[in-house]
């Protein structure tokens, strides 16, 4: 028996901490307690609310690899957003959507989930029906910045959850990251939304920053790169963050909700864990 939980703590309108995974019925009791503990504990202070939601699954989890792991050697944020840049561009993103994407995180999204981009285009797209809103395209994005968080981009947004790792799988993933020299939970936490993302065939990349103040490593994930982290991403302090899809237009939204946010997906095999590698040879290695 499996049960998926959910952690979300807020500040007003703003998210704070989240956490998320899918366990054994022996282990409820510990998850909760831990991820509680990290949202009382959080940097930004004693949040206003803190819901912890635990669902028992009904449908047994689509079992997956987790994408495989490497860190882009950069020096400092300046490098690190171009090696965004380029990495997004050889995946076959445009220079529209990863200037907008690049806008959106060094200003804070504001949400929890995941902004939505045409990854050809460019232009934001609605989560929900466009009916809702009445929207014109050409006035969609000049509105999102206008508009306050929690409300108008609430529209543009998609939370990744219902996913997990196995326990073995968990126990190989940490090894195979402490012998690259990275022990930091929020790896193992955010290579599971990104494996998963990466699972839905219309999701052609994503852009990642922690909003965390002190956390200044964010990632670029795709199907032929993998998990690309991007250290030095933003500079320490600062409050900045949040994440994008880049969809390929094709994509039927009905499809991607339910698939985001209903299909129970657990990682257990592992994809290669690749250590540090400078911006030139992950792209090479990606056309090999």
């Amino acid at each position: 028996m499996l049960f998926s939980i959910r952690m979300r703590a807020s500040q007003g309108l703003s998210h704070v901490s989240g956490g998320e995974g899918i366990y054994g019925r022996d282990n409820v009791q510990e998850e909760c307690c831990r991820l509680l503990n990290r949202a009382l504990g959080h940097e930004r202070g004693v949040p206003d609310s803190v819901n912890i939601s635990i669902e028992k699954l009904s449908a047994r989890p689509l079992t997956i690899s987790s994408l495989p792991v490497v860190t882009c050697r950069v020096n400092d944020p300046v490098e690190a957003e171009c090696a965004v840049g380029r990495i997004l561009k050889h995946v076959g993103i445009c220079d529209e959507a990863i200037a907008k994407a690049v806008e959106m995180v060094k200003g804070g999204t504001g949400v929890a989930g995941a902004l939505l981009v045409d990854a050809f285009c460019g232009t934001m797209i609605p989560a929900l029906p466009v009916a809702r809103t009445e929207l014109a395209t050409e006035s969609t994005d000049e509105a999102l910045h206008e508009a306050v968080a929690g409300d108008f981009k609430r529209d543009f947004n998609v939370r990744v959850s219902r996913f997990g790792i196995t326990p073995g799988g968990k126990v190989r993933l940490s090894q195979a990251l402490r012998d690259v020299g990275l022990t930091h939970f929020r790896v193992i936490e955010a290579l599971q939304v990104a494996s998963k993302a990466a699972g839905f065939p219309f999701v052609e990349a994503e852009l990642c920053v922690s909003d965390d103040l002190n956390y200044t490593t964010g990632y670029v994930a795709s199907r032929r790169l993998g998990y690309v982290r991007i250290p030095h991403i933003k500079a320490e302090g600062s409050p900045s963050g949040g994440r994008v899809f880049f969809l390929n237009p094709a994509v039927k939204l009905s499809h991607l909700m339910e698939y985001m946010k209903k299909t129970p997906v657990i990682i257990d095999e592992i994809g290669r864990i690749k250590g540090v590698k400078p911006l030139e040879e992950i792209l090479c290695t990606a056309d090999s």
